[in-house]
């Protein structure tokens, strides 16, 4: 165990033994499934010597997987943390409290735990942790609005990954390319970076429906509405964590909006204020979502109820490009501009096919072998579709 776990592991005594044990108790009874992670913390908590420090790592695997995979953010970075900090040799552990701190918008401790995962990586010449350091990095820059620099990072992992044969990573670098379009408005680069995903992605790949999701953001960004609109209903019975189905609701409002179906929208707006509550990683594109939507429809003083709405969660989360978003769909309000209506792409034809392969593909994901990669999955939905 290195210094600095040994150190950590004398930080963690509790003042109170007894009173921390019969919390994780009652904690046993609410939440079944992490028994046996809970008994580990008891035994340390009890016995300190008796715990090694790769029994404290996986308990707190066990509780970051378990909350992450219920969109309980927060907590699921806390315990990355933890397990980065108690297996401080490990490139896998610092990614995973990377990540989440990415996604929580911690962004300091983010770019502290890659520099961490990618120096391990490194020394351990563990080349697929060195690719994933690298390009959860470019996640990074692409949420703080590093546009070139989140580039650079993502052709490089794609060039590094097709030279050593790691297709399905270059299919990521390639997706988080397709997301940096979508930023940025480049609507034929996107098209490039889908059809190269779509063909380095394994059959069953986990990222498959928030590949889907990313190409029909970039569709309603573009005001290609119809095209958009089937394979965001498709996602919802695919996409279940709480924080994620925020995000596709809010897509799905875009579309409703510019699509003028009312039903659809306020299916949308029930969902979204329903989820927000509680999950907010994803609020300001959902609330922008809402906002453009009700501008659609005509109905100024709600729209700006949830492009105000919008620009609070923004500012929360440090989502530069809603922020931006929400502040022109302020001013286009006040002006009483017209909402944008639905435009036809110059190739229909071709972009539409590309959505039928998208939907084909997502088909052939969800067949009974796709199960078991859908629940293991630690992925989000790329940042650059949310905009978080």
């Amino acid at each position: 165990m290195g210094s600095n776990a040994g150190a950590e592991r004398r930080t963690l005594v509790v003042p109170d033994p007894s009173e921390a044990c019969r919390r994780l108790g009652n904690a046993c009874i609410h939440v079944p499934e992490l028994v046996d992670a809970f008994g580990t913390f008891a035994l340390f908590i009890r016995t300190p010597e008796a715990v090694g420090s790769f029994q404290l790592t996986e308990a707190c695997r066990r509780v970051y997987e378990w909350a992450e995979n219920r969109s309980h953010l927060e907590i699921a970075a806390l315990f990355a943390e933890a397990a980065a900090i108690m297996d401080p040799q490990s490139p896998t552990q610092a990614y995973d409290a990377a990540r989440l701190n990415r996604q929580t918008a911690r962004f300091d401790g983010a770019a502290h735990w890659y520099e961490r995962a990618l120096g391990l990586a490194i020394r351990t010449k563990n080349r697929g942790a060195v690719i994933n350091a690298l390009l959860g990095y470019g996640n990074l820059m692409k949420d703080l609005g590093q546009f070139a620099k989140a580039r650079t990072y993502y052709e490089r992992v794609a060039q590094r990954a097709l030279n050593t044969g790691r297709r399905r990573v270059a299919a990521e670098a390639h997706h988080s390319l397709l997301t940096l379009a979508a930023e940025t408005g480049m609507f034929r680069a996107a098209i490039r970076h889908v059809r190269k995903a779509l063909d380095y992605y394994p059959l069953h790949h986990p990222y498959i429906p928030y590949l889907v999701h990313d190409f029909a953001f970039v569709l309603v960004r573009h005001r290609f509405f119809a095209l958009a609109i089937g394979p965001l209903l498709h996602l919802l019975s695919v996409i279940q964590r709480p924080h994620e189905q925020v995000l596709v609701y809010g897509t799905i409002a875009r579309a409703a909006g510019g699509l003028r179906r009312r039903d659809q929208y306020a299916d949308a707006a029930e969902a979204i204020l329903r989820l927000v509550a509680e999950h907010q990683q994803y609020a300001a594109s959902a609330m922008n979502g809402l906002a453009e939507a009700a501008w659609a429809f005509g109905e100024w003083d709600q729209a700006e109820v949830y492009a105000a709405a919008a620009l609070t969660y923004a500012h929360m989360w440090q989502a530069g490009a809603e922020q931006g978003i929400a502040e022109r769909l302020l001013d286009s309000l006040a002006r009483r501009e017209q909402a944008p209506t639905e435009m036809d792409p110059e190739d229909r034809e071709r972009v539409g096919f590309l959505v039928q392969r998208l939907l084909s593909r997502l088909r052939a994901w969800e067949a009974p072998s796709a199960t078991s990669a859908h629940e293991a999955s630690h992925a989000s939905v790329a940042a650059g579709a949310s905009a978080a």
